[in-house]
């Protein structure tokens, strides 16, 4: 650590913390892993393709599920933004759009490239999902399969570590990149009695509705900032400014 008061606390799930911390790190930042939500396979989950056009992957632990049930990496794949179209890219998908964020926006890519004639689509899905991507892409005569082939596991408490360093004020920002990640925090918060910390801490944001999520039953915050765009670079270099930091990201 290099002063006492320089942490930024990650709270997404384990798999995909690490390349942000990484991020952090080259910029010198000093980073707490502790993921509110972890990431399981769904029990007997299979991967059913016949008659499907393309896959959609709404996040990046959709596509590593995926790659765990399926040696499929021929069909295109529309993905919901950089993150997930980086990680179907990595496990060898070679045709992959990135969408612009959310379901709307990655409903309307389909609606661009696909034609419903061609096909059903296959929808790697967790057991909770955010939006309506089947209604929206149904008003536009596309099929969708949606399997749920990975499910979240939502914290109830803090670890040790993360406990003392919010109470002795070593956090100095914490980052949210999905609204149940955030809420989640609020809540795990509220149980262990510890809302008076966040009055001295920054909530850093991926989008305004994560944003919202971190003010759940009215959490305080020093300050609440949302990223300029939906990804982790965007993020990484908001802890920078948040923190008061110069370097940018590559």
């Amino acid at each position: 650590m290099t002063d006492s008061r320089s942490l930024v606390l990650i709270t997404r799930p384990r798999s995909d913390s690490e390349s942000f911390a990484a991020l952090l790190s080259e910029q010198g930042l000093d980073h707490l892993i502790e993921p509110m939500i972890e990431i399981e396979p769904v029990d007997q989950a299979r991967v059913d393709l016949s008659n499907c056009q393309a896959i959609l992957f709404t996040s990046a632990n959709g596509v590593r599920a995926f790659a765990d049930l399926s040696k499929e990496r021929s069909l295109p794949v529309i993905a919901v933004g950089p993150a997930s179209a980086a990680q179907a890219r990595k496990v060898g998908f070679s045709d992959v759009t990135a969408s612009g964020g959310n379901v709307e926006r990655l409903a309307e890519t389909v609606v661009e490239k696909l034609r419903p004639q061609r096909g059903l689509l296959f929808h790697a899905a967790g057991s909770v999902t955010a939006g309506d991507l089947l209604g929206l892409l149904s008003a536009e005569g596309f099929e969708t399969r949606r399997q749920a082939i990975y499910r979240s596991v939502v914290a109830t408490a803090f670890s040790s570590d993360a406990r003392s360093a919010i109470k002795e004020g070593h956090v100095l920002a914490a980052t949210f990149f999905s609204p149940r990640t955030a809420a989640a925090f609020a809540r795990v918060i509220a149980t262990e009695g510890l809302e008076v910390f966040t009055k001295d801490v920054r909530a850093l944001c991926l989008s305004q509705a994560v944003a919202d999520a971190a003010v759940a039953d009215g959490l305080v915050w020093q300050e609440i900032l949302v990223a300029s765009a939906t990804d982790q670079n965007a993020m990484a270099e908001l802890a920078c400014a948040a923190l008061g930091r110069s370097k940018g990201i590559a």
